[in-house]
């Protein structure tokens, strides 16, 4: 089964994240710490989910950080609220989608629905 990692912590929010993911049929794995996140990328892999505004993290360095490990592993990220600056500094860092937390479930289905890329 491809497996998603999700940087939430949330747990209502991880518990959603983790449903639609199964309806999908990914199994979700939740990292505790950035470290933990990088050394599960696998080439089971087909998504990272992240909490922009997780304070354990700078968000541009650790999408900056996946990038170094996976040149093409898409990332969706979410924000509870997008700012322009914060918003073009992810994506430049690599971050492929960028969503609201309120809107993110949402789109995590449409996403889902239109399929992943496969990994080389």
């Amino acid at each position: 089964m491809a497996e998603v990692l999700v940087f939430v912590h949330y747990f209502r929010l991880g518990t959603q994240i983790a449903d639609v993911l199964a309806t999908f049929e990914y199994a979700a794995d939740f990292p505790e710490t950035t470290d933990t996140l990088i050394s599960s990328i696998s080439d089971k892999t087909r998504l990272i989910i992240l909490d922009l505004d997780d304070p354990q993290v700078e968000a541009t360095d650790f999408v900056a950080q996946i990038r170094s490990e996976s040149r093409e592993l898409p990332i969706a990220g979410f924000m509870a609220q997008i700012r322009k600056g914060d918003h073009d500094k992810v994506k430049a860092a690599g971050c492929h989608w960028i969503f609201t937390r309120s809107s993110f479930v949402q789109n995590l289905k449409s996403l889902l629905s239109h399929g992943l890329p496969e990994q080389e």
